[in-house]
C-alpha cells in the first residue's frame, strides 16, 4: 500500500524553514495513527520545481526518474517534466 501526498504548500513567506518536511511527517504520523498499512509514501512534482525536490531529498525520497511532460491551457504549453518521488514508510 502506498501513501500519496497530492499537494505540500508551504506560504512563500515561511519557505526555506523546514516546514514541508513537517507537513510530510504530520501526513505520515497521521496515517499510521489511522492504522493505514503503508508501506511507502509517494508524491510528484515538475522538475524545474528544485526547492521542492531539495526538500524531498532531505526527507527521505528517492526519485524514480521522469514521468509524463506537464501541459496546460488550450494550446497544452509545455512547462517541464513531472518525477515521481518515493520513500519508506517509517512506521
Amino acid at each position: 500500500n502506498n501513501l500519496l501526498i497530492s499537494h505540500v504548500k508551504v506560504d512563500e513567506l515561511h519557505k526555506g524553514k523546514g516546514l514541508g518536511g513537517l507537513l510530510i511527517k504530520a501526513a505520515e504520523e497521521h496515517s499510521h495513527n489511522l492504522s493505514w498499512n503503508c508501506d511507502s509514501v509517494g508524491l510528484s512534482v515538475l522538475e524545474a520545481n528544485t526547492r521542492a525536490t531539495r526538500c524531498y531529498e532531505k526527507n527521505g525520497f528517492k526519485c524514480e526518474g521522469p514521468g509524463s511532460t506537464a501541459r496546460w491551457g488550450p494550446e497544452k504549453n509545455e512547462a517541464s517534466m513531472w518525477q515521481r518521488w518515493t520513500k519508506s514508510h517509517q512506521f
